[in-house]
């Protein structure tokens, strides 16, 4: 189960693995350093996920050029996380993500 909440998000940890997820799915770096840091801010939703139901966030919102993308971060303490995964988000995402800024 999934709930709405502010998170600071300090700094995101990449290395050559999770680059090369992303950019598979269309998503660089610079996309999900500027989703996670813009002023207006992202919609993040908190929760447990994968086999061991570990803490993962999962962040909404539009990047430079208009896209709206969903990326999930895992927590490595502090304000520090790591992108996961992430994709283009999907229609019902979006409406979420523009509610949640109304």
């Amino acid at each position: 189960m999934y709930y709405t909440t502010l998170v600071r998000i300090g700094e995101l940890q990449w290395d050559d693995a999770n680059v090369a997820h992303l950019e598979e799915r269309g998503i660089t770096p610079a996309d999900v350093e500027a989703l996670c840091h813009q002023r207006l801010g992202p919609l993040v939703r908190a929760g447990r996920a994968g086999g061991g139901a570990q803490e993962r966030f999962v962040v909404v919102g539009p990047v430079e050029g208009g896209e709206c993308l969903t990326v999930v971060l895992k927590p490595l303490g502090g304000q520090r996380y790591r992108a996961v995964t992430g994709w283009v988000s999907m229609p019902d995402e979006r409406r979420r993500w523009r509610r949640a800024c109304s």
